[in-house]
C-alpha cells in the first residue's frame, strides 16, 4: 500500500464519506476510526461490500492510551503513516442551560474537538515523518472565521445552528493546524483545514436543506489527496479560500 490512512470519527457521517471515499481510491488503505468499535465495524464492512480497502479501529480522541495503541498497531502493520485526517467532533451547545453553563459546553467541546485532535496528531507526527508525503486534514467548520463573526449576518443556518462552543473549538482548530504547519509545512508536509459545509448529518438533525455528506466530504478527500505542488497552511472549502 502507497498510502495508509487513518480518520478519526469515521463510523458515520462526513467521518464515514471521507473513509468510503479514499478507501476506494487505488493505493489507498484507510484505518476507520470510531469510539464505539462495533459500530466502527459495521460501518467499515459496508464499506468493504463496495469494494473499498478499509477496516475498523476503535478510537477516542481523548483517551490517550486509545490512541497509543491505535499508534503502535498501525506501526507494527505499516511502520508508517501517510494521511492524518482528524474529524472527530462533538457539538454540545444544543445542552446549554441553567443547569449546564456555555462555560462548561465549551469546556467538554474543546476536551473533543481542539485538545482530542492536539493528541491526536502529537501520538502520530511520528510515524507522518515516515511518509514520502505527509498529509494532514483537519475538519473544520466557517462558523471558525472570526471573519464571518465579525460581519454577522444572521441566515438560516446561523439563526438556526448559533454553537458558540463549536465555533470556538473549531477557531483553537485552526491554529493547531497552522502551529503544525509552521512546524513541518516548509518540509514538503500539506497541512490544511478545510469547512465541509451545512450537511446532512445528526450534527444538523439531518436538517432538509443540508446538503449530502457524500458531496461535503469531498473537500476533505481532495486535501488528504495532494501531491508534492499541493497547498499548505489553508483553510478552504469547495469555493476556495475562507476568511480567518
Amino acid at each position: 500500500m502507497s498510502n495508509i490512512v487513518l480518520v478519526s470519527g469515521a463510523n458515520q457521517g462526513i467521518g464515514y464519506e471521507i473513509a468510503k471515499q479514499l478507501s476506494q481510491m487505488s493505493d489507498y488503505h484507510v484505518f476507520l476510526g470510531s469510539r464505539d468499535l462495533d459500530k466502527g465495524k459495521t460501518a467499515a464492512t459496508q464499506i468493504q461490500e463496495i469494494g473499498g480497502s478499509v477496516e475498523a479501529i476503535q478510537l477516542d480522541v481523548t483517551d490517550r492510551k486509545s490512541l497509543s495503541a491505535v499508534r503502535q498497531y498501525i506501526e507494527t502493520k505499516f511502520e508508517r503513516l501517510d494521511v492524518l485526517v482528524s474529524n472527530a467532533a462533538i457539538l454540545l451547545d444544543p445542552k446549554v442551560s441553567p443547569e449546564y453553563s456555555l462555560g462548561q459546553a465549551t469546556q467538554d467541546t474543546f476536551a473533543t474537538n481542539t485538545s482530542g485532535a492536539a493528541d491526536l496528531a502529537g501520538e502520530f507526527v511520528p510515524l507522518l515523518k515516515r511518509s514520502r508525503l505527509p498529509r494532514m486534514v483537519f475538519v473544520s467548520s466557517g462558523y471558525a472565521s472570526l471573519h464571518f463573526f465579525a460581519n454577522f449576518t444572521p441566515s438560516y443556518t446561523t439563526a438556526k445552528f448559533f454553537t458558540p462552543a463549536y465555533a470556538c473549538s473549531k477557531a483553537a482548530l485552526n491554529m493547531l493546524m497552522l502551529h503544525y504547519n509552521v512546524q513541518y509545512g516548509n518540509k514538503g508536509w500539506k497541512i490544511n483545514a478545510c469547512c465541509p459545509g451545512f450537511t446532512k448529518t445528526n450534527f444538523s438533525n439531518h436538517d432538509e436543506q443540508a446538503g449530502p455528506a457524500q458531496e461535503s466530504a469531498q473537500i476533505a478527500v481532495k486535501l488528504a489527496t495532494l501531491n508534492e505542488d499541493g497547498e499548505t497552511g489553508t483553510f478552504v472549502n469547495t469555493k476556495g479560500q475562507i476568511a480567518w
